[in-house]
C-alpha cells in the first residue's frame, strides 16, 4: 500500500495573469503546508509576457512551501509529463490554473489520500456524462482547440 506523504500541486501557465496568482495563493491559504511537497508551475513557449511575469512573482514568494517553474520540453498537454517528471510528492494533484475548480476540493482531496494511498483521487470541472458545467458554446469550442 502506498502511504501520503506530501502532494505536489501542478498546474499550467499559458495566458493567465490574475487566476493563475489566486491559484497559486488559495492553495497556500487553503491547504495545511506540511501536506504540500511543492507547487511546480509548467509554461512553454507560448506564454504571454504578462502571465511569465506572474510565473516569476509566484516563484519569489516568500513561503515555506517550495514553489518551482520550469520551461516545458514537451509541447500541450505532453507538458504535464515533464511536470510529473519534477515532481517530487508521493502523490500528485493536477488543478488548473484559470479558477475552473473550486480549490477548497484540493485540502479535501488530499484528506481522502491519506485515508488510503493507492486510491486515486480526482475532481473536474465536468459533471457526469462528460457535460460542460457553466461553460458557453464559445468556452467549450476553445477547450477543445486548446
Amino acid at each position: 500500500m502506498a502511504e501520503f506523504k506530501n502532494a505536489t500541486i501542478m498546474m499550467g501557465a499559458v495566458d493567465e495573469t490574475d487566476s493563475l496568482r489566486e491559484t497559486v495563493l488559495s492553495v497556500l491559504r487553503l491547504c495545511n503546508h506540511n501536506d504540500l511537497r511543492e507547487i511546480i508551475i509548467g509554461y512553454s513557449q507560448r506564454v504571454t509576457p504578462e502571465s511569465k511575469a506572474v510565473v516569476d512573482e509566484m516563484a519569489a514568494l516568500d513561503t515555506d512551501v517550495p514553489i518551482v517553474t520550469f520551461m516545458q520540453k514537451r509541447k500541450g498537454i505532453s507538458g504535464l509529463v515533464d511536470m510529473i517528471d519534477v515532481a517530487r510528492g508521493s502523490h500528485c494533484i493536477l488543478v488548473a490554473s484559470d479558477m475552473a475548480l473550486d480549490l477548497e476540493c484540493v485540502a479535501q482531496m488530499i484528506e481522502e489520500a491519506k485515508k488510503d494511498g493507492d486510491t486515486i483521487v480526482s475532481s473536474s470541472r465536468w459533471l457526469s456524462g462528460c457535460e460542460f458545467f457553466e461553460y458557453s458554446k464559445m468556452k467549450k469550442i476553445l477547450n477543445f482547440l486548446a
